[in-house]
């Protein structure tokens, strides 16, 4: 992996787990969109797609936990936090498929700019000259191929008739 991938996928990771931070609030939509962009900004393989989702909904979470709303200042029963924590376990899955289906659609927006006008245009203008292919006259005699050029067979002397 180059350098610009590396860091494009610590951004999308950031971005990620930022927007995850906001929209958790919002039941499957929420996660979807965060690993959405998530996997839009990586632009890598979906398999890698699906762990960037993954830890940005970690790291989101991690986030809420530790610095957002700190345990010691919430008192909430054993129960509430359990309710919290699954909630958050299938919020990682939802921003994970949302990052595969990121990387799908930025590697099919891709795939299409191959079919772009303007680049097929420039293909064309690099091929406008073929080669052209040798034309061969068959010899009526002995049957050897000669060039068209030729007025004689090159095996065994016998005059070629054109046209």
């Amino acid at each position: 992996m180059s350098i610009k991938e590396i860091l494009r996928i610590l951004f999308a990771v950031l971005t990620g787990s930022l927007l995850y931070i906001v929209l958790i609030l919002i039941p499957i939509i929420g996660p979807l969109i965060t690993g959405l962009i998530a996997g839009w900004i990586a632009k890598s393989k979906p398999r890698i797609g699906f762990f960037i989702g993954v830890i940005s909904g970690i790291i989101g979470f991690l986030f809420l936990i530790f610095i957002a709303f700190p345990t010691w200042n919430l008192n909430l029963n054993f129960f509430v936090w359990w309710i919290f924590l699954i909630w958050n376990l299938i919020a990682f899955l939802f921003t994970g498929v949302g990052a595969i289906l990121g990387s799908m659609m930025s590697t099919t927006a891709d795939f299409f700019s191959k079919f772009d006008r303007s680049e097929r245009r420039k293909k064309e203008d690099i091929y406008v000259h073929e080669p052209e292919t040798p034309i061969f006259v068959v010899c009526p005699n002995c049957g050897m191929s000669n060039p068209e050029d030729k007025g004689y067979c090159s095996s065994c002397g016998t005059p070629l008739r054109r046209g």
